[in-house]
């Protein structure tokens, strides 16, 4: 079997010369095979090769179990880093499952471990049974696209599953003909775990009446996986070009997308707001989606969001003040809203497309202007109104909650006059009245895209 994983794992790249790896140890027969072929592999590859134990405190046995670790990594001259956590109070608090909850610390102490290991790979045991296993677990919950396509050699750039190529006969096998001892855990007997009986029960009827039920899960597997990555690179360009300051999402476009795509878009959303996706589910999803059409406040597990005029947005959102003196052309960036000003001098007049551009006559503009964020005492009479009018109600009107009325810029001049609300029409005492008697200043405000990052 090594020859096999050692010419696998060089063709496919997952590790390389001078790699720092970090195998999830367990004591189990995948884990103990996965690092006594990666410690015959560090013989041909020079690398540094690290076991992690993660001791979940669960059952009686745990210590026992511990220790049959340490030996292990002793007789291998690996070094053994262990790991413990609660996770009954951990489970409570985040209202999971308690399998979820030890998988995500376990998860945690190795990305912790890998993280004082810069460009360190975590290596994990799964074999392609698990695949099958994890693929019809999820299934029958009721996983979509990403769940379903969520095993593969690779996962971002620091996961690898070097086994993912062999079958649990084929470890077993590997295990009993180099008498490697392995740690049996009791709970892989227990018949009250869904994944047991999917493994001793469903499986081995399924294969009955498919041979190839591996082959073709890994198949379907990967079809899954390309179509996720499509459209969860779709629903990253959408937020890319719309989302501001990485938290708040104007939905002035998202309903007209299709439902893959509004789903995609949310849960992508979801990520960058909360740094995962833990215990959110597509109940939540669809609330979200529902709730984004009308104004109202969503709890989700660990975040609470408002939604107000089209916007989605966490419910206690705070923009900063800004201020910006000595305009002049050129470009200015308003790095507290993700926006840009674009001011440009122009021979002709350009009628403005919305009210997020405006072209006013020059000589009303020599003096100095200045754009800043709306305060609660401005006053202004927009063009053909009859009368000032408070500017935030105008922004209001444009709109915006008051949560957000920072994203809508005011430009003054350097006595104080209000020129403009970008979002509302120019004032009435600085419209053009001759189109042909330029030059005119033209001003355009515009979104900032900025490409969401994990």
């Amino acid at each position: 079997m090594f020859p096999r994983f050692r010419d696998h794992v060089l063709q496919t790249g997952l590790i390389q010369e001078g790699d720092t790896v970090i195998a999830a140890y367990s004591g189990g027969k995948d884990s103990t095979a996965l690092l006594h072929l990666l410690r015959r592999l560090r013989d041909a590859l020079p690398m540094t090769l690290i076991a992690v134990y993660f001791n979940h405190g669960l059952r009686r046995d745990s210590m026992r179990e511990e220790a049959f670790v340490l030996r292990q990594g002793g007789h291998l001259d690996v070094p053994v880093l262990i790991g413990r956590g609660d996770v009954c109070g951990f489970q409570t608090t985040a209202g999971l499952n308690l399998e979820h909850a030890a998988s995500i610390l376990r998860h945690r102490f190795l990305r912790e471990v890998a993280g004082n290991h810069p460009g360190a790979k975590i290596a994990t045991g799964h074999t392609r049974s698990d695949l099958v296993e994890t693929f019809l677990h999820k299934l029958i919950r009721g996983s979509g696209s990403r769940g379903l396509g969520a095993i593969f050699l690779r996962k971002g750039d620091d996961l690898i599953r070097p086994l993912l190529g062999f079958n649990a006969g084929e470890i077993y096998r590997f295990l009993e003909e180099n008498h490697i001892p392995f740690y049996r855990d009791p709970s892989n007997t227990d018949t009250s775990l869904v994944r047991n009986r999917l493994r001793r029960d469903l499986i081995p009827r399924m294969s009955q009446i498919e041979p190839a039920l591996a082959q073709h899960i890994h198949q379907t597997a990967i079809l899954l996986s390309d179509e996720h990555a499509f459209i969860r690179g779709e629903a990253r360009r959408f937020l890319s070009k719309r989302l501001l300051l990485g938290k708040i999402l104007p939905l002035n476009r998202f309903f007209s997308q299709p439902v893959a795509l509004q789903r995609a878009v949310l849960r992508e959303y979801l990520l960058l707001v909360r740094g995962d996706l833990d215990n959110i589910t597509f109940s939540h999803i669809e609330h979200l989606r529902a709730a984004g059409r009308g104004p109202r406040r969503l709890s989700l597990p660990g975040l609470t969001l408002a939604m107000r005029q089209g916007f989605i947005f966490p419910a206690h959102t705070s923009l900063s003040r800004y201020a910006y003196a000595n305009v002049s052309t050129g470009v200015l960036d308003l790095d507290e809203i993700d926006s840009r000003l674009q001011v440009d001098l122009a021979d002709t007049f350009v009628k403005p497309k919305n009210h997020f551009e405006i072209c006013i006559p020059h000589p009303r503009s020599r003096e100095t202007l200045t754009v800043r964020s709306p305060d609660r005492e401005d006053r202004y009479r927009k063009i053909q109104a009859r009368f000032a009018q408070p500017v935030f109600e105008m922004i209001r009107e444009a709109g915006f909650p008051a949560a957000l009325r920072h994203l809508c810029p005011v430009i003054t001049t350097e006595d104080g006059q209000i020129v403009w609300v970008v979002g509302a029409p120019v004032a009435q005492g600085h419209r053009v009245l001759d189109t042909t008697a330029g030059p005119f200043l033209r001003i355009r405000c515009r979104r900032r895209p900025s490409l969401p990052t994990r």
